[in-house]
């Protein structure tokens, strides 16, 4: 575990400046010193070597040479990197300075295997490269990219007084997953945790677990409706003694084979809400709550029940579990070991609004109290390509999980449009390394970085965290009703369908006075003036997504000017500077953002019938719906309630129900009189049976080894003969779901070709 020796720092610090006898790198803009690595240098310390005389070279002009050592330049000083400067043994990932006797000393506890390309090995030494320039030269990472986005102080001369000091990585683990490798380790220094897990099967654990027991142990899974559901996607029967003991024996076996590895447990549930009905289960919940909406007393349960079986082998091993979805609560009446580390994954819902605040703040006080250590692991995958400044209110979220002592970071994410959302992202990777800055000192530290228009960045970004805090309510509200697919913020995967109404047009041009006057007050600095060059390209990107969005979204627009607006911003990101959006960011899958939100008319508006969104449901968990006759045109619905097929059935109060009925009626024109006739489902969850005028239509059986994300795309069957025109037709529709949210979830209409 790595300790902080200094409360109020990140780093632990010792050091004596002395005026004499200090290094001299850079005289007059001339190299004074060699940079020395060992004979057969690691990669890390040639990549040290390079990332400290890439840098001396931005701030100075002068590029020191890389040697090896016993072949240093006669009269120059000395730069001993890694192994040649004989620090002795120095712990994993941290890093030493000592500046001494007209050398300089760059050294840290390496592995030999330290690859570039990834960021899972040891590079203590080219830590302690970063820390040297980040307190000699005010080095500072802004963006991935280093000639505009990396700030380092300009000096003609480079002088080092006498000192020593130590780099300590404050963290045990820390991964920001999107951030390209060379970037995490620059801007965040990510340290890789060190934990094993059998068979390297780390996050949601079970996800291949249905095809490997699904015959054998269908008891490992959930229960729905009274049976075992085993299919992907399943959540765990969690308070299965059988499960635990298949657990701790994979665990097991692992360390008899290779007894020289210390191996730890990940009970991580797949990526699904815990909703196993079997009497073992909810025996182990809290009576005290709604068991569709909190079952997190199961799972601290679980988790104490794994870590008492496998300590019999080794009081040592570490249960790593998530408080995610309707477990993220802290559990009532359960204490769990400190062995026992829990990951808090509290909901995507930055700005927070007064309920969130309280919900996530005092989550993370509560879940302190359970016993467990604590590790943060946020989804920050929203903002699309808008200025959505969440900063302060995951500034507040991430000091809370530091007074609650977390030891492991993992952020899934972030979006990195740093055109848009740098401060947000400057702050992210800083407080990985300097955790206990405050608010104001990150701002000042960011907005220094743009010279003489440092206070109008600040005005703009100010202007974007006071609108995301006054306008909380709207972050929270808006996308119920403008997200198309999920009705939820979902961490803005769907963002393009409501964009345009919370950054409209016009708000985001008036944001654009702050970097109007930002520009003239660094027009006589080429490298401030190409960063705020950067953030106006990245509002000019927003503002033309947020018109694309309006455009797409207003049902009476014709196809040329959706495609005029889509165009524009496809030219756009063409010359645009790099990372001031986020390329992959935005439509990854047709279901993801601006595949969804951005589409052109698929048929003339005027041949279709829009089927209203209300319908009559009716859950049918004892599957008796066909001998009762719900499929007949003359069955009498009336006394079914109302629902709507624009959301989940779970998103209106049903849970537990496996198949359920809808029931509609529409009037067909006789003008559609010969025409093809097609009924397309918006979504259907998970198989469907559809019945029109009493017969049925058409159906579908969802299989989810041949697919498991039909869910996420439009269907649509030929009915053709069964719709009569001039007439009101009766629609019933039998849904079968059987994992996770289920329903007709988008609207349903008619084609007539």
């Amino acid at each position: 575990m790595f300790k902080i020796a200094v409360a109020c720092m990140a780093v632990v610090v010792s050091s004596v400046a002395v005026a004499s006898n200090g290094v001299s790198l850079v005289e007059n803009g001339r190299p004074s010193a060699d940079v020395v690595v060992p004979a057969n240098a690691w990669d890390v310390e040639k990549f040290a070597a390079e990332e400290l005389v890439r840098y001396v070279r931005k701030s100075t002009g002068a590029t020191l040479s890389v040697v090896v050592a016993g072949h240093e330049t006669p009269g120059r000083a000395k730069v001993l990197i890694g192994r040649a400067a004989e620090l002795g043994r120095i712990p994993s990932w941290s890093g030493r300075v000592v500046a001494s006797g007209g050398v300089l000393k760059l050294a840290g506890g390496d592995d030999p295997a330290f690859s570039r390309k990834s960021g899972g090995r040891a590079c203590g030494t080219l830590y302690a490269v970063y820390e040297f320039l980040d307190r000699e030269f005010n080095l500072r990472f802004l963006w991935p990219d280093d000639e505009v986005g990396t700030a380092i102080d300009e000096r003609k001369s480079v002088s080092v007084s006498e000192c020593e000091y130590s780099y300590v990585p404050p963290f045990e683990s820390v991964s920001i997953r999107a951030f390209p490798a060379d970037y995490a380790r620059r801007a965040a220094r990510a340290v890789a945790s060190p934990v094993r897990y059998p068979e390297g099967v780390a996050g949601h654990a079970f996800v291949g677990w249905w095809k490997r027991y699904g015959k054998s142990h269908p008891d490992f899974f959930e229960m729905l409706n009274g049976r075992r559901n085993v299919q992907s996607g399943t959540s765990m029967c969690v308070a299965n003694p059988a499960f635990h003991e298949e657990i701790v024996r994979i665990w097991r076996e692992a360390r008899e084979k290779n007894p020289k590895i210390r191996y730890d447990i990940n009970a991580c549930e797949n990526d699904t809400q815990g909703r196993c009905s079997c009497p073992m289960c909810r025996a182990w919940d809290d009576p005290s709550v709604n068991p569709a909406e909190d079952v997190s007393a199961r799972y601290a349960r679980f988790y104490k029940a794994l870590y008492d079986l496998a300590s019999k082998t080794d009081p040592n091993v570490r249960i790593f579990g998530y408080a995610y979805a309707n477990y993220v609560n802290p559990p009532r009446g359960v204490k769990l070991p400190e062995n026992v580390n829990i990951s808090y994954v509290p909901d995507s819902n930055h700005p927070f609004d007064a309920a969130t605040r309280k919900r996530v703040i005092g989550g993370i006080h509560e879940w302190q109290k359970v016993g467990c250590t604590l590790n943060y692991r946020p989804n920050l995958l929203d903002g699309y390509a808008m200025p959505h400044e969440i900063s302060a209110d995951y500034y507040t979220e991430f000091q809370e999980m530091r007074k609650a002592h977390m030891k492991r970071i993992d952020v899934d994410g972030p979006n990195l449009s740093f055109g848009t959302q740098g401060f947000f992202l400057y702050i992210l990777s800083r407080m990985m390394v300097r955790p206990a800055m405050t608010y104001d000192a990150l701002m000042d530290e960011y907005c220094s970085a743009f010279g003489a228009a440092k206070d109008a960045v600040r005005d703009y970004w100010s202007f974007w965290s006071r609108y995301a805090i006054d306008h909380a309510d709207d972050f929270h509200e808006i996308p119920k009703e403008g997200n198309k697919l999920f009705h939820d913020i979902h961490y803005g995967f769907q963002y393009a369908f409501y964009a345009h109404q919370l950054f409209p047009e016009k708000l985001l041009r008036e944001s654009a006075r702050h970097l109007k006057r930002a520009r003239e007050l660094a027009k006589d600095s080429p490298i401030h003036l190409k960063r705020v060059e950067f953030l106006a390209a990245g509002l000019d990107h927003a503002i033309l997504c947020s018109r694309t969005c309006a455009i797409c979204a207003d049902e009476s627009t014709s196809n040329p000017e959706r495609q005029a607006a889509i165009d524009a911003v496809k030219e756009f990101r063409r010359t645009a500077p790099a990372w001031s959006y986020s390329p992959k960011g935005y439509g990854q899958r047709p279901w993801f953002n601006e595949p969804a939100a951005w589409t052109l008319h698929e048929i003339d508006p005027s041949r279709v019938v829009k089927i209203p969104i209300k319908w009559r449901v009716k859950v049918d968990p004892e599957d008796r719906g066909l001998s009762l006759g719900y499929d007949r045109a003359d069955f009498d619905d009336s006394n079914w309630k109302w629902g709507l097929t624009d959301r989940f059935l779970e998103k209106q109060g049903y849970q537990s129900y496996l198949h359920a009925w809808y029931r509609t009626k529409v009037d067909v024109p006789k003008r559609f009189a010969g025409s093809k006739t097609t009924i397309r489902f918006g979504r259907v969850d998970e198989s469907c049976r559809v019945f029109i005028n009493g017969r049925e239509a058409a159906s579908f059986k969802y299989n989810p080894r041949k697919s498991t994300s039909t869910m996420n795309y439009p269907m649509s069957f030929d009915v053709t003969g069964f719709i009569e025109t001039g007439a009101t037709n009766v629609i019933s529709v039998k849904l079968t779901n059987e994992s996770g949210s289920g329903g007709l979830w988008q609207p349903v209409e008619l084609r007539f070709e």
